[in-house]
């Protein structure tokens, strides 16, 4: 889920997750939450839940949240820092251990993404065999035409990734009037 800047009101979208669809976990991206400012985060996350989260360390808009059910055992990991995307891992440990990564992309186009995610890859494939990777990469996934799109279709294919989406998760929309 994009959160976005707090200050547009969309804090109360978390806190009416755990009244309406029973989740244990929401990956947030762009929570905009600045270093040291834990109170938006604190104030929308909802009775019974906790949090782990990444804050963009300079300039506007960024920073990763995972907000959980605190019934669940979470330990954050440790992954290399990359200067072309932000990222937040996590284990689950248990009878099926899962790494939980949160990625977020910057849209514009950076040369070196595609080396840093294989990167990112190739470190989480080596910690735990379960890997679940989520997040927004601003890349066009619908149009298969684009060479990032098939650049990034055939990383996560040779990671043995599996895209489970099969609709766009954002559109545009112009309104006439």
């Amino acid at each position: 889920m994009r959160l976005g800047n707090y200050g547009t009101g969309k804090g109360h979208l978390i806190q009416d997750l755990d009244a309406g669809r029973k989740c244990d976990f929401l990956c947030l991206t762009e929570t905009w939450q600045q270093p040291n400012d834990f109170s938006q985060l604190n104030d929308c996350t909802p009775p019974r839940f906790v949090y782990i989260c990444q804050p963009r360390l300079s300039g506007r808009g960024g920073g990763l949240a995972i907000v959980y059910n605190e019934k669940w055992k979470v330990l954050p990991l440790s992954v290399p820092d990359f200067s072309t995307f932000e990222c937040l891992v996590c284990n689950l440990p248990g009878p099926t251990p899962t790494v939980v990564a949160t990625v977020y992309r910057r849209p514009k186009p950076h040369i070196d993404f595609l080396n840093d995610f294989a990167a990112l890859l190739t470190h989480l494939s080596t910690v735990l065999p379960n890997v679940i990777l989520l997040g927004d990469f601003n890349i066009h996934m619908d149009n298969s035409d684009l060479p990032l799109t098939r650049d990034f279709s055939s990383c996560l294919e040779s990671f043995v990734f599996h895209q489970y989406s099969d609709f766009p998760t954002h559109t545009n929309v112009t309104l006439w009037t």
